[in-house]
This record gives C-alpha cells, sequence and structure tokens, in this order.
C-alpha cells in the first residue's frame, strides 16, 4: 500500500514538472506550423488547434494557483471564442475582446512564471523550461498586441492589413524581439514604432537579467556543494 501510494506521488510530482516542457513544445510547433498553413483556410485550422494547446498549456503552467487559474480561464476563453469564430464571422468588436484578453492572458502568464523563476533557488531542467517558455510568450504576446494595433489603426505596419493571418506579425514580433531587423515588415503609425521599441527593449532586459541570474545561482549551488 505505501509503495503504491509512493508511485503514484512520483508520477503526479513527475507529471507537475512537465508542464513547462509542454508548454515549450506546443509554443515552438505553432511557431513552425504558422507559416507553413498561412492563407490556408482548413489547414489553418490545424495552427489554430497548437494555438489553443498554448493557452490549455499556459492554464496548466499555472494550475498551482486557484485564483491566478481562474483568472487565466477567464481571460482565455473569450480569445479562444474568437480564434475559432474568425473562420465563420468576422466581427470587429469580438476581434477586440479577443485579442485584448488574448495580450492580458499572456502577460498573466508571463508575470506568473517569472515569479517561479525568481523564487527558484536552483537551476533546473525545469527553470530552463520555464525561462525559454517566457521569451517565447514574449513574443507571441507582442504578436496580438502587433494584431490589435493594426485592427484599430490600419495602415499601422507596411505589407501587412488586418485580414491577412496573424503570421506577419508573428514574424515582425520574433524578429523585433532577437532586433534582427530585417526591414520587409516595418511599423508606420507611431503607436506601432512605440511597441516595436518597447519590445526589443524587453527581450534584451529579459535576456541580460535572465543570465545573470542563472549564472548567479549556478554559482551559488557550485559554492554550497563545496560546503
Amino acid at each position: 500500500m505505501t509503495t503504491e501510494f509512493s508511485r503514484t506521488r512520483a508520477a503526479v510530482s513527475w507529471y507537475r514538472h512537465q508542464r513547462f516542457l509542454f508548454l515549450l513544445v506546443v509554443l515552438l510547433v505553432a511557431i513552425a506550423l504558422s507559416p507553413l498553413f498561412d492563407n490556408m483556410k482548413l489547414l489553418g485550422m490545424l495552427s489554430d488547434v497548437f494555438l489553443t494547446l498554448v493557452f490549455l498549456g499556459g492554464l496548466w503552467a499555472v494550475s498551482r494557483q486557484r485564483a491566478i487559474l481562474l483568472t487565466g480561464v477567464v481571460l482565455a476563453l473569450p480569445m479562444l471564442v474568437y480564434t475559432w469564430s474568425v473562420h465563420f464571422i468576422h466581427l470587429y468588436w469580438l476581434t477586440l475582446i479577443g485579442r485584448s484578453c488574448g495580450i492580458l492572458f499572456l502577460l498573466l502568464l508571463v508575470v506568473s512564471i517569472l515569479k517561479f523563476i525568481f523564487q527558484s533557488r536552483r537551476v533546473t531542467l525545469e527553470l530552463i523550461h520555464a525561462a525559454v517558455v517566457v521569451y517565447l510568450l514574449i513574443g507571441l504576446c507582442w504578436t496580438f498586441i502587433y494584431g490589435l494595433i493594426e485592427v484599430m489603426h490600419p495602415g499601422s505596419f507596411s505589407h501587412a492589413n488586418p485580414s491577412s493571418s496573424s503570421f506577419a506579425f508573428s514574424y515582425f514580433s520574433f524578429v523585433t524581439l532577437t532586433t534582427l531587423g530585417y526591414g520587409d515588415i516595418s511599423p508606420v503609425a507611431q503607436v506601432a514604432r512605440s511597441s516595436a521599441i518597447l519590445e526589443a527593449i524587453i527581450g534584451q532586459l529579459y535576456l541580460t537579467v535572465l543570465v545573470a541570474r542563472l549564472v548567479g545561482m549556478q554559482i551559488a549551488q557550485g559554492d554550497a556543494g563545496e560546503d
């Protein structure tokens, strides 16, 4: 009886520690599939399946905190309704609500996971997964921000329009986050330019602070091991 209980407890613990790995894999697949199914209505739904899994994986990642989980559910539902209804109907107000809730949901995930990262005292594989997930979530969050800006102020970006798929904004977001700056898609409106500057700054600051944090923790672990 005790052995069975121990195995069950170990299985539950292993399951919980895979939450960031699952979210990381789904995020990478979603990003990789977006350009493959761009402007293909039926296959484009497959991309939405992975986007839905990103939201579900995000809820799993914060499931240990009930208040945050409930808030996440409230924010995720409008975004998921918009994601799937856009294949059949196009409503301006639903787009605004859906994308706005998506932004708030992703920001909630980023803050919650950052709290986990900076409260950790040891460098573990789970911590590394969480750190990479936050970086990708920042890029995804700005994908929604750029899409929302373009819907509210058409023509805010060159070579992009609100009726196009979100891949153009995803591409621009991650190019900006990594400061590659190819220039094939450019912000035109002031609000778009300000958002791009903010994303680039946050991306660089995050990497700098994160690396410093992980190196410091690793050194502390080494010193503790020697003692």
